[in-house]
């Protein structure tokens, strides 16, 4: 009897587990005020076919925020920021911890629907986050950081000249280090994040722009064993 009792409460918190991580797209869909699109999204000159659960809402969520939002911590997310642009529409700033405990702030951009509520017209990663995750990250790589705020942070540690501390955020060993400081030689310090997809769950392609002078780079990462973003490769685009 205690047998099957036991089975039954463990059959219960599966479920219950399954619901908490399964992501409401349909609400999220009907609350976009652009229809879903199936295309691929377009990173760095390449054709990204998403296979996450809001792949095809392109249109209205970022690829930090397609990434972060399924499964999210909502006990843990916060609204830190709302500020009314007149009667039709609004700009909410939240902080949200992914399921897999990456942190980060989403800037959402609403409009006012005809039938009264309102409709998600952007939701993107807010950049200011990841800098100030990325200038905190002295202790190397960590569940939290994000894949933009990782190639902040190595970008930085390579223009001071810490190779060292770039090396930490490599995914592989001594060869792969010194492959990702030859590729950072005159990358700009501060690189500008101008998208990010998900070919698959657990890597991530982050295409920064050429600023000061610098060149555009297209940075492959992937999930450590430990959780932690690392950088897997960096090339021009």
């Amino acid at each position: 009897m205690r047998d099957r009792e036991r089975e039954g409460r463990e059959r219960w918190q599966r479920r219950r587990r399954r619901r908490r991580l399964t992501p409401a797209a349909p609400s999220l869909a009907a609350l976009a005020a652009t229809p879903p699109d199936p295309r691929p999204v377009v990173v760095a000159g390449r054709r990204i076919a998403e296979t996450g659960p809001f792949a095809t809402l392109h249109p209205v969520l970022d690829g930090g925020a397609r990434r972060l939002l399924p499964g999210h911590l909502l006990r843990r997310a916060r609204v830190t920021a709302s500020l009314p642009l007149g009667p039709s529409a609004a700009v909410v700033r939240t902080s949200i911890t992914g399921v897999t405990g990456e942190e980060g702030v989403l800037t959402w951009d609403l409009v006012a629907a005809a039938g009264g509520g309102w409709l998600v017209a952007r939701a993107r990663r807010d950049g200011g986050g990841d800098a100030a995750a990325a200038a905190a990250a002295g202790g190397g790589p960590h569940p939290r950081l994000g894949p933009e705020a990782v190639v902040l942070a190595v970008a930085a540690a390579a223009a001071r000249g810490d190779t060292a501390g770039a090396a930490r955020f490599a995914a592989g060993g001594r060869a792969a280090a010194a492959a990702l400081a030859a590729a950072l030689a005159g990358a700009p310090p501060a690189p500008a994040v101008a998208d990010v997809a998900s070919p698959t769950p657990r890597t991530a392609l982050v295409a920064c722009e050429a600023t000061g002078g610098g060149k555009a780079l297209a940075w492959s990462l992937c999930v450590r064993d430990s959780g932690a973003w690392a950088v897997a490769g960096v090339e021009p685009w």
